[in-house]
C-alpha cells in the first residue's frame, strides 16, 4: 500500500498527480459513452409462437378492388422495410432537440446531428438490430440495408417467405383495371420486437399518384398559353431579395425524392430554354431497391421533371 498522510481534510499519496487526473478523464469519457449508447429493448426471447399485431398496415386501396386470391408464393417483394421506433424517453428527448434546433436562443440552434449521432441518441441499439436481422435471416429473407440512424431495416423475399415470417397472406387485386399485390390483413411480429418495431412498409405495390396534370401544349410550343418561368417563382416566393444579398444556393445540394427514372435531356432542354447554366442532376437509386425505369404513362416522369427543373432553377 502506498504511504499516505492527511492534512486539512485532504488525502495525499505517492501516486503522481497526472495519473489521478488521467483516471478522472477516463471515468468521464466512459460515462459519456454510456450515456450516448442506445439501450437494448429486445430483452425477451424471440418466440414466433407469441405474436403482436402491427395495426394499420393494410392499404385502403384494396377495398375498391376485386380480390383475386393468394399471390404466387414465389412472387418477389423486393424492398420491404421495418420501421423502428424510439423509446418514450428517446422521443421526448428528440422532440426537445427539434425545438431547440429552431430556437435562436438555444445552444443547440442549427446544431445538426450525423446519422450515427442520431443512432446513438435516438435509434435502436446495435444488439437489437442484430436480433431482428438474425430473425429475418432465419425466415430466408435477404437483408438489403440497415439505416445508419438505426431506425429502419430493409429486406426482401418471396411472398411465401414474407407471409410465413409475418403471419399474413399476400393477395392479388384488380383495382380500376390495374393488377396489384397487397397484404390482405395486418401482419404480426414476435412479441419480443414490440418495443422496437413501429410499422412495416412495402407489402404492396400501390404507388403514390402524381398530382401533375399534363398541359395541352408542349413546353417549347406554348402557342400563347401562360406558363410559369423560374423568375416567376422568384417573384411569387420573394426570393429576389436573397439573390440580391448574394444568397444563390452556391455550395448547397437538394435531394428530390421520386419514383421514376428521368431523361437528363429533359432537364438540359429546360435549362437551355431559360438561359440557365448546365447543371445535370445526379440520379441515385436507393441501395437494394429495384430500378423503377422511366414511368411516363403514370405521369411520374412529368412530375419528376417539374420538380427537378424548378428546384434546380
Amino acid at each position: 500500500m502506498a504511504p499516505r498522510s492527511t492534512k486539512s481534510g485532504s488525502v495525499t499519496g505517492s501516486l503522481p498527480r497526472h495519473r489521478i487526473i488521467s483516471g478522472c478523464l477516463l471515468v468521464l469519457t466512459l460515462s459519456l459513452a454510456h450515456a450516448l449508447r442506445a439501450e437494448d429493448r429486445i430483452i425477451l426471447a424471440v418466440d414466433d409462437s407469441r405474436r403482436a399485431t402491427l395495426p394499420g398496415s393494410v392499404t385502403p386501396r384494396i377495398q375498391s378492388g376485386t380480390d383475386l386470391g393468394p399471390a404466387d408464393p414465389s412472387l418477389d417483394l423486393p424492398y420491404v422495410t421495418l420501421v423502428l421506433k424510439p423509446s418514450s424517453s428517446q422521443q421526448a428527448d428528440l422532440d426537445q432537440l427539434l425545438a431547440q434546433q429552431q430556437d435562436p436562443s438555444s445552444p443547440n440552434y442549427h446544431r445538426w446531428l450525423t446519422p450515427e449521432q442520431y443512432a446513438d441518441r435516438f435509434g435502436v441499439s446495435q444488439s437489437d438490430i442484430d436480433k431482428i436481422v438474425s430473425w429475418l435471416s432465419q425466415h430466408g429473407l435477404t437483408l438489403k440495408s440497415v439505416a445508419r440512424s438505426r431506425n429502419a431495416i430493409a429486406f426482401g423475399g418471396a411472398a411465401g417467405q414474407i407471409g410465413s415470417a409475418f403471419g399474413v397472406q399476400i393477395h392479388r387485386y384488380n383495382v380500376g383495371g390495374e393488377l396489384h399485390y397487397a397484404n390482405s390483413a395486418d401482419p404480426t411480429i414476435p412479441v419480443a420486437f414490440q418495443g422496437a418495431v413501429l410499422a412495416i412498409r412495402g407489402l404492396h405495390d400501390f404507388r403514390l399518384k402524381p398530382r401533375l396534370r399534363p398541359s395541352a401544349h408542349p413546353r417549347d410550343n406554348l402557342q400563347g398559353a401562360e406558363q410559369l418561368a423560374p423568375d416567376d417563382i422568384a417573384t411569387i416566393y420573394n426570393i429576389t431579395p436573397l439573390y440580391n444579398a448574394g444568397i444563390d444556393g452556391s455550395g448547397q445540394k437538394l435531394a428530390i425524392v421520386g419514383q421514376t427514372d428521368i431523361f437528363i435531356s429533359d432537364i438540359e432542354q429546360f435549362r437551355r430554354h431559360f438561359n440557365l447554366p448546365v447543371n445535370d442532376p445526379t440520379v441515385i437509386l436507393i441501395p437494394g431497391s429495384p430500378d423503377p425505369g422511366v414511368q411516363s404513362n403514370s405521369g411520374d416522369l412529368g412530375e419528376a421533371d417539374l420538380d427537378l427543373e424548378f428546384a434546380g432553377a
